[in-house]
């Protein structure tokens, strides 16, 4: 185990990643990215844990998943052949994201919309409602490629030029702007921004550090911390109830 590995591993989780972050281009020296490999698998492979954690922590409470089965996909053996070919059309991926696409196929934990629709329930830790907002949600490959047609074509159609879209890979879900929340290509950095909404860059660990600091639901950490929460939807979940059971058992990354 490198050093840099064995400082993540034991606990340096922010302070190793910022350093390959800030490393930009740079991290592809040889010296740099071998570590930074390891780190970038490590990360996924902690956020791989915590997905399967929340996964059975919502099939326990009732959660149900709008996708059944397909709401966490996991590649039988690393998804290496897709990414060369992807990669070739279009250019490098940050690593993080190749180490990402190598395990993980997909991920959306949208919640099924009969329930999203049902008003509270007396338990504490009901569900209902849950899912409204924004979710763990990252496509596949084959989604995003899919995306990114629609959004070219759809651009050419208003008959504006596209130059921007032929370089961006979303990666899933939208920003608060309705924009969809992906990185630009090629990237020769260990992370990728996904967005800006005015509060500075977010990249790819940033967003899964949030999610998981909100126990998969950002939206509700953050409605719940208003003075009169309200909600869209009929439900308005006991967020402080459900945030302890939500991430119990978590890893850090």
């Amino acid at each position: 185990m490198s050093p840099s590995l064995k400082r993540y591993v034991n606990g340096e989780h922010l302070e190793t990643w910022a350093e390959l972050v800030n490393l930009g281009s740079e991290v592809y020296q040889m010296r740099y990215f071998d570590d930074a490999v390891a780190i970038c698998r490590e990360v996924v492979d902690r956020s791989l844990k915590n997905l399967e954690s929340l996964k059975k922590t919502l099939l326990d409470l009732g959660y149900m998943f709008e996708h059944g089965e397909a709401c966490l996909k996991v590649h039988q053996k690393n998804n290496f052949d897709e990414l060369l070919e992807v990669q070739s059309s279009l250019g490098t991926f940050p690593i993080i994201l190749q180490a990402w696409y190598e395990r993980i196929e997909r991920v959306d934990f949208s919640q099924n919309r009969t329930q999203t629709r049902q008003p509270n329930d007396e338990s504490p830790l009901s569900v209902n409602g849950l899912g409204y907002g924004s979710i763990i949600q990252f496509n596949s490959i084959k989604e995003s490629l899919r995306l990114r047609a629609e959004l070219i074509a759809e651009r050419i159609e208003d008959g504006e030029e596209p130059a921007e879209l032929l370089s961006f890979f979303p990666t899933g879900g939208f920003g608060s702007n309705s924009m969809p929340k992906g990185v630009q290509l090629p990237s020769q950095e260990v992370d990728g921004i996904l967005y800006n909404e005015g509060f500075g860059d977010i990249r790819f660990v940033d967003e899964l550090r949030m999610i998981f600091g909100a126990g998969g639901f950002p939206y509700w950490n953050r409605n719940v911390k208003k003075r009169f929460p309200t909600s869209p939807v009929p439900a308005i979940p006991n967020f402080p109830e459900l945030l302890p059971v939500l991430t119990k058992g978590f890893v850090t990354i």
